[in-house]
This record gives structure tokens, C-alpha cells and sequence, in this order.
């Protein structure tokens, strides 16, 4: 048995000059995602059925319609400690997508933990930007937070990561990856494995 992870993979286009400094102090710095669906379990020969039906959701979108808008703090407790988020303005497109993602691929298997469900569940578009951070942190990151938060992304692919252990550090190795590019000239998506 294995774990999948989708998320989509975007260019940031106008971001604040202190964002990555921030990242660098209060989150790992991950590259930048959008998760539409948790680490949830699979058998390994599902795998190839699971890449066919996302490469078809992928292939209804147009990335010009999932552009968004960032500009909006959030901050969540979590089992982990505290998380502090940027917000997306309300997108129909994306929650669209995520939504059918969710619902095609979760045929597969279950969530990895109730809090995974719960986001699929509650989804707001969102990108991390402090994670695990006792009250110390939280209370020094929110000092730090400056005013000027907004940007924009531009989406490019969904990616698709299928590990062993449901953990961040797995997911982001390449070896775990595949990619499904948006091709912005067909509304094709196009597969690399």
C-alpha cells in the first residue's frame, strides 16, 4: 500500500519582497503548492487507473480560469501546533476542481488522518506559509507578518506524488512526482511520468 498526494503547482507572480524571508524563519521551505487532495491510501495496482482519470480531470481545465488572488491571513490550530496560511479571494474554478478531484479519486482509498478528510471536507484555497509553530513562534511570526500581503498565481500543473510514508519531506522528492501539465494552447493536459 501506498499514499497520493495532489496538489497544484503554480508560478507567483507580485509576491512580497519579505514572503521568503518569512518562509525561511517559520516554514520549511517547501516549494510552493496548493493542496486539492490529502495523502490518502492506494494499492500499488491502482496506480496506473488512478494517473488515467486525473489525467482527464486535468485535461476539462483551462489554468486562465484557475488564476487567483491571494491576499488574506489566516491562522489554524492544528495537532501539529499553529499554521499560518495566506487565503485565496473566493475561487469557484479551483474549488471546482478540487472538488472533482476528491470525489473521482476517492475511490481509492481512505484520508491518512481525520484532520485530511476534514480539510477535503472545509477546502479553502490556501498557501502555507508558517507551519508547526508553538505559541512563542506564533506570537513572534505575527510581529514579523507585514501588511502587504497579495499575489497572484499563475497555474501550471497538477502534481501527483505517490509515497510510502504519508510526509511531507516524501512528497516533495522528485522521484515521487509525476506531473500533469496544463497546455494552455489545446486546454490538453500534458503528462509527464
Amino acid at each position: 500500500m501506498k499514499y497520493f498526494h495532489i496538489s497544484l503547482g503554480f508560478k507567483l507572480k507580485d509576491r512580497p519582497a519579505w514572503l521568503e524571508d518569512f518562509r525561511k524563519e517559520y516554514d520549511k521551505p517547501y516549494p510552493y503548492h496548493l493542496t486539492l487532495k490529502n495523502e490518502t491510501c492506494i494499492e500499488d495496482q491502482d496506480i496506473p487507473r488512478l494517473k488515467k482519470i486525473l489525467e482527464k480531470i486535468v485535461k476539462g481545465y483551462n489554468p486562465k480560469e484557475l488564476e487567483m488572488i491571494f491576499d488574506k491571513i489566516d491562522i489554524n490550530e492544528t495537532s501539529k501546533g499553529h499554521c499560518i496560511m495566506v487565503v485565496a479571494r473566493d475561487d469557484l474554478d479551483i474549488r471546482k476542481l478540487q472538488l472533482e478531484i476528491v470525489r473521482k479519486l476517492g475511490i481509492f482509498g481512505d484520508n491518512s488522518s481525520k484532520e485530511h478528510k476534514k480539510f477535503e471536507e472545509n477546502f479553502t484555497p490556501h498557501i502555507t506559509i508558517g507551519r508547526h509553530l508553538n505559541d512563542a513562534q506564533l506570537l513572534q511570526a505575527k510581529k514579523n507578518l507585514l501588511n502587504n500581503i497579495r499575489f497572484e498565481i499563475e497555474p501550471e500543473k497538477i502534481v501527483l506524488a505517490i509515497v510510502d510514508r504519508p510526509i511531507l519531506e516524501e512528497r516533495v522528492k522528485e522521484q515521487n512526482r509525476d506531473y500533469f501539465y496544463f497546455d494552455q494552447e489545446s486546454k490538453q493536459a500534458i503528462v509527464v511520468l
